[in-house]
């Protein structure tokens, strides 16, 4: 039986929730980025940027260039209703490359940031004023779910992926009893494993941009028409589905 999300269902509406993880990072390729590089950016530790062209060989940059991209490529005629992001700089900057020139609202929620075993102390990621100067689309309006001095850091210390499981939960259940229609996440690995667990009941691993899928199929019951799925993207070595 699939989980149910709590909350009534809203009459005459129905939701599909896309889920995608950002594409490459930064310290995936340059080790050296959080020892010594972050420091002569604007950046916290925890923060790395998605990898940029001239850094690493040829090789590495065009498929880490081709991810967004074509993530943006699939998404081109896929409407969506909202857009939600973690705060990271690697998840907004992903986000605002698929929606392109859409005016589209950017909704940058802690709730899905990052696990905490694996942030500074406070999370380290910029504050929506800072994220609008690059991200235009950033909804400065957007009142959000968790702030960063309201996340759980005590807790999310232990070194799991699942110790970020009753903050993903709290922040879905809010989400889909809020807003409906087609709603797009961009969010970290350990998270979208959380969000599999929400609302399927079975956690799943999945690589950096890829695209996973839940459809509402009545009172909030989300089955998963596919997960993970690396089909829109031409270089499908090392996604680090992990």
């Amino acid at each position: 039986m699939v989980p149910q999300i709590d909350g009534d269902v809203k009459d005459g509406t129905s939701t599909i929730i896309w889920v995608v993880r950002h594409a490459e990072r930064e310290d995936n390729v340059n080790k050296a980025w959080r020892r010594w590089f972050h420091a002569v950016t604007h950046l916290s530790k925890d923060d790395p940027p998605l990898s940029k062209r001239g850094q690493r060989t040829c090789a590495i940059l065009i498929g880490m260039m081709v991810q967004t991209e074509e993530c943006a490529a699939r998404f081109e005629h896929v409407h969506l209703d909202h857009v939600f992001s973690s705060p990271y700089e690697r998840c907004v900057n992903t986000a605002a490359r698929m929606i392109r020139d859409r005016e589209m609202p950017i909704k940058v929620e802690p709730g899905f940031s990052e696990v905490l075993c694996l942030c500074e102390n406070p999370a380290g990621f910029q504050d929506v004023t800072l994220l609008q100067r690059s991200y235009p689309n950033v909804d400065p309006s957007y009142c959000p779910i968790f702030t960063r001095h309201q996340l759980d850091y005590a807790y999310e210390r232990l070194r799991s992926d699942w110790v970020c499981l009753p903050r993903i939960r709290h922040t879905i259940n809010h989400i889909v009893n809020k807003y409906s229609g087609s709603l797009l996440i961009v969010s970290h690995g350990a998270v979208i494993g959380a969000i599999h667990q929400v609302l399927t009941g079975r956690w799943n691993v999945v690589g950096q941009a890829t695209v996973s899928k839940f459809v509402d199929m009545g009172s909030k019951n989300f089955v998963c028409e596919f997960s993970g799925d690396a089909s829109h993207l031409s270089d499908l070595a090392n996604l680090r589905a992990y």
